[in-house]
Parts: C-alpha cells; sequence; structure tokens
C-alpha cells in the first residue's frame, strides 16, 4: 500500500486472541494509512515479527500460551532497528499497574479497552507520525 505522498504505508500487527476485539481495531485503523496484519496470540504474533518488520504492534496482555507481557519482553530483545513501536491495549491492566509499568518502555502507549477511535488513532499518530488520515 502506498500514501499519497509515494511512502510505503506503516505496517501494524495486531495480537489479540479476541476476534472482535481484532476486528474492531481493524476497523478504527482503517482510517489511517496502514497497512494491518493480525496474530491471534503472543507466540503467532512473536514468529510473524521474527520473520518481517512491523512499524507498530497493538497488543493485548492476557493471552495464552505466550501473554503479551511475555510478547513484549521478547521484541526488546530483537536488535533495535526490528523492534516495533508498541501499543498495550489491555482491559485488565491500567498504565500504572506493576506489570504494565515492568514492560513499557517511556515510548509506549497504554490504550484501556475498548479503546476509543479517536484515542486509538491519537496514540498511533503520536508513535507513528507519518500515518496521514486516508482520504478513501
Amino acid at each position: 500500500m502506498e500514501v499519497a505522498s509515494g511512502h510505503k504505508s506503516a505496517r501494524v500487527l495486531l495480537a489479540d486472541d479476541s476476534f472482535t476485539s481484532r476486528s474492531c481495531l481493524r476497523a478504527m485503523l482503517s482510517a489511517l494509512a496502514v497497512s494491518v496484519e493480525e496474530a491471534t496470540d503472543g507466540g503467532e504474533a512473536l514468529g510473524i515479527l521474527l520473520d518481517s518488520d512491523f512499524d507498530l504492534l497493538i497488543t493485548d496482555l492476557n493471552m495464552a500460551p505466550i501473554s503479551g507481557a511475555q510478547l513484549v519482553m521478547a521484541i526488546r530483545l530483537l536488535p533495535q532497528n526490528r523492534r516495533p513501536k508498541i501499543i498495550i491495549h489491555s482491559a485488565e491492566h491500567g498504565p500504572s499497574s506493576s506489570a504494565v509499568r515492568q514492560i513499557m518502555n517511556p515510548g509506549d502507549r497504554f490504550l484501556a479497552k475498548p479503546a476509543t477511535a479517536g484515542d486509538l488513532i491519537a496514540a498511533v499518530a503520536s508513535l507513528l507520525p507519518c500515518t496521514a488520515v486516508s482520504r478513501t
């Protein structure tokens, strides 16, 4: 996918075991010039991230067999140029919980479930300033 300026669109990976959550996030992201792929758990997401580069990961925390927290910790082991930016999207933990504070870097974002379209778009735009609102 190409955006109007000729740049490749940002690649976003959604990792959530809830089909409904992934579908809602995908629909909200359609307002942005991004390419979206999905993973149904942390293990699948890690495999996808090891095989291909992404600009952004949006992940739930409560997944099995590999949780979102374990996924984020594994991503931190990747070379810097292979690490996507991260948005943690969770209903069970807040940004001030010790579990979330332990895995978040200063540049990461936290969104409480269910996120509004405005909050999601603002978080993505803050991490990926090159994303433009789609005119399609």
